[in-house]
């Protein structure tokens, strides 16, 4: 490798949800382009043990290396409110400083919500060393309009911390995932700092048909099969959409099948358990908890009727939108959002308070009672396999290293 041949860090601190996925997108798309130069893969211990086997297939990969984080750059994923950003404003600080150590000519902070003041205070240490920085926003909320005092002050606190982060000479670009919020972003900087990344996502094939999943379920023509994947949690909604189903008539429960798959969050497996097997006395329910292949993940979208996204006003994107529209099925989702507007916008299904049980199982009721014309004016499968195919890997991976790498 030569002296001027970039090397790249992804530095990420956490290892649920999106993230193996977003590393994996990216380490792919640099072995199959060969691109020139290092990637360096700066994680956490425990993203090292929990997806060991996801990462194997690079390990032949020269130019790409795993570095693991020291213990001081740990974070939780769940970091919230003013608490929550100073721990992981800290703890990326530290992750920076490791990261600097390595040598890189690029940083890519793979969530840069909580890594805007450790660049702004890094700045000087970034330029002296001659290396530029980006990152992926994920909640960018500057757009929506506050409402009441604590929402005002949370704005203002925001704006203060994101107008210092893009002050920073040493960062290149802002990787937003909300094309909603690019302009506002630039407009605190009067610079062209934001770009809109397309939220890809690699899409196994299926590993058994929709005949033999629905077969080997006994799941019968005139039942609906509603599906609820993904992280389990108060905060997507699972507990809405069980409450939904306690207000829905016999005659149309006989019609339903939920499925619900994925891992539970944190400290909330024993009320999940217990809320579905209280559910399951009056509606049949096929569960499946844990880890989820990705082939399989493909097979239970394309064998269900519709997909939930019953998130609780969550500001950032959504992978089940994505992989409910290249299967080709609708959504009943939140009305909220990035989600929201990309429901409405592309007519993938539809949109709902999904904070209200009573909107849950109104809508709910639209499909079961009609059976499925109520998405005639909310659902276009050719819409929907459009959104589909501008989200995809190579759109991701691209847009990331045309900054870090310069490459298209």
């Amino acid at each position: 490798m030569s002296a001027s041949s970039p090397h790249i860090v992804l530095l990420d601190l956490y290892h649920r949800g999106h993230h193996l996925s977003y590393i994996q997108m990216l380490c792919r798309y640099w072995a199959d382009t060969a691109l020139a130069g290092k990637l360096t893969v700066l994680v956490s211990e425990p993203f090292l043990e929990n997806h060991s086997k996801a990462i194997d297939e690079f390990r032949h990969v020269d130019s790409i290396q795993w570095k693991t984080l020291s213990a001081s750059a740990s974070a939780s994923g769940g970091n919230i409110g003013l608490k929550g950003m100073i721990q992981a404003n800290s703890a990326h600080k530290v992750a920076l400083q490791e990261a600097v150590s390595l040598n890189p000519s690029h940083i890519v902070c793979l969530f840069w919500d909580h890594a805007q003041l450790a660049i702004a205070s890094l700045n000087r240490v970034l330029r002296a060393n001659n290396i530029e920085v980006s990152g992926i926003f994920f909640r960018p909320d500057l757009h929506h309009a506050a409402s009441g005092f604590s929402s005002i002050v949370r704005r203002w606190r925001k704006m203060v911390m994101l107008k210092r982060a893009l002050r920073a000479g040493q960062l290149q670009k802002v990787f937003c995932l909300n094309p909603l919020a690019v302009d506002s972003i630039n407009a605190l900087n009067k610079a062209e700092k934001a770009v809109f990344l397309p939220d890809g996502i690699d899409i196994q094939p299926s590993s058994v048909s929709r005949y033999d999943f629905r077969k080997d379920h006994q799941l019968e023509d005139h039942q609906l099969a509603m599906l609820l994947f993904g992280s389990l949690s108060a905060r997507k909604g699972v507990f809405k959409v069980l409450g939904a189903l306690d207000q829905l008539t016999e005659t149309q429960r006989l019609k339903l099948v939920l499925i619900i798959a994925g891992k539970t969050g944190t400290g909330e497996k024993e009320a999940i358990d217990q809320a579905i097997s209280a559910s399951k006395q009056s509606i049949r329910i096929i569960y499946e908890p844990g880890y989820v292949p990705d082939a399989h993940m493909t097979t239970l979208f394309e064998g269900s009727d519709v997909a939930l996204v019953a998130y609780q006003k969550h500001t950032g994107s959504s992978g089940i939108l994505l992989r409910a529209a290249a299967a080709g099925i609708p959504v009943i989702g939140s009305d909220f959002g990035l989600v929201g507007h990309n429901i409405r916008s592309n007519k993938l299904g539809m949109d709902v308070d999904t904070t209200s049980e009573h909107a849950l199982a109104h809508a709910f009721s639209k499909v079961l009672d009609g059976e499925m014309p109520a998405f005639d004016l909310a659902f276009d499968a050719l819409r929907a396999a459009d959104f589909a195919a501008l989200n995809t890997p190579l759109t991701f991976a691209q847009t990331i290293f045309s900054t870090a790498h310069g490459s298209d």
